[in-house]
């Protein structure tokens, strides 16, 4: 794939195992795209794709994205401080009250001072080591990582501007089926890096 000068301050901006990582995983989501889907033009796979998204429940979709990237990228990215870039995880130490029917969230901080448990309540009759797993950690969209930094300081894309002006006021990032209709648009240019940057960092990770 040929890159602009902006694609590659936005590499280097990374680092470089970052960026390794980050191709890596785009061409394995593409192989991915094209086994899965059949058309031989990458951006019809990612028409169609999108198109499934924005229509349909995301869990209903009948291709496994799971199965899009090899152990050894995800590896990578993990290890390369990517997917710190892209997601930020906060863990809590749970707390149950079966007499309240309330769980208390408590973020894990080194400061004990500024720390602000979250209450929640629960129906009588839960499986409540279901809760407590699904609620020791919470991973939202990394609006602070130099992935999201990178992306609003090297695009130059009107449809990707959009998307960052949307995920700045989102809490936690936005639904799929609304990510797929900002690249559905006409203007959208599959070819380009940074689309595909944003494509894969959207759509690989659920």
């Amino acid at each position: 794939m040929l890159y602009s000068e902006s694609d590659k301050e936005f590499q280097d901006f990374l680092g470089e195992r970052k960026a390794k990582a980050l191709n890596q995983g785009i061409n394995e989501f593409e192989n991915w795209l094209t086994t899965s889907i059949g058309n031989k033009n990458i951006s019809d796979n990612y028409k169609e794709y999108l198109k499934f998204i924005m229509t349909n429940n995301y869990n209903n979709i009948p291709w496994n994205v799971r199965e899009a990237l090899s152990h050894k990228t995800k590896k990578q990215i993990r290890e390369s401080g990517l997917y710190d870039d892209f997601f930020k995880t906060t863990e809590y130490k749970i707390i149950v009250d079966t007499v309240r029917f309330e769980i208390y969230r408590i973020p894990i901080s080194k400061d004990s001072s500024v720390i602000i448990p979250i209450r929640n309540r629960y129906k009588p009759g839960i499986n409540i080591d279901s809760l407590r797993q699904d609620w020791e950690k919470e991973i939202r969209f990394n609006v602070y990582g130099n992935y999201f930094y990178g992306l609003k300081n090297f695009s130059n894309d009107s449809v990707i501007s959009e998307y960052i002006y949307w995920m700045e006021g989102a809490s936690g990032g936005l639904s799929p089926s609304i990510v797929a209709s900002f690249f559905l648009q006409d203007k959208v240019k599959y070819d380009d890096y940074l689309t595909k940057v944003v494509l894969f960092q959207e759509f690989c990770f659920y």
